[in-house]
C-alpha cells in the first residue's frame, strides 16, 4: 500500500484535540478567513483614527496633508484587498460545494 494511501487514513483528531473541531478544510480555511476580516475591518478602524489624528494635527501643512492622504489610501486599498479575498474564498468555496 502506498505511503499517501496510509497518511489519508490517519485520524489526527484523537492526537491532536483541536482538530476534532473542524470536520474538514473548508470549515478551517473559513474560520481563517473570517478572522482576517474581522482583524482587517478592525485595523481598518484604527488607521482611520489614526488618518484623522493626522489631519487634525497637520495644522495646515501640505507635507503632512500629503501624508494623511497616502494613510487613508492604502488603509482604503488594504480593506479592499481583505474584502475581495474574503469574498474569492466564499465563492470558490461555494463553487467546489463546499458549505461555509
Amino acid at each position: 500500500m502506498k505511503l499517501s494511501m496510509l497518511l489519508a487514513q490517519v485520524d489526527i483528531s484523537q492526537e491532536f484535540a483541536p482538530a476534532a473541531k473542524f470536520g474538514s478544510l473548508a470549515s478551517l480555511v473559513n474560520l481563517i478567513s473570517r478572522a482576517v476580516a474581522i482583524g482587517g475591518g478592525f485595523l481598518l478602524i484604527v488607521a482611520f483614527v489614526y488618518t484623522g489624528y493626522l489631519y487634525l494635527t497637520a495644522a495646515g501643512d501640505t507635507k503632512n496633508i500629503e501624508k494623511t492622504k497616502i494613510v487613508l489610501t492604502y488603509s482604503v486599498i488594504g480593506m479592499i484587498v481583505i474584502a475581495v479575498s474574503y469574498w474569492l474564498t466564499q465563492i470558490i468555496a461555494g463553487l467546489l460545494g463546499q458549505d461555509f
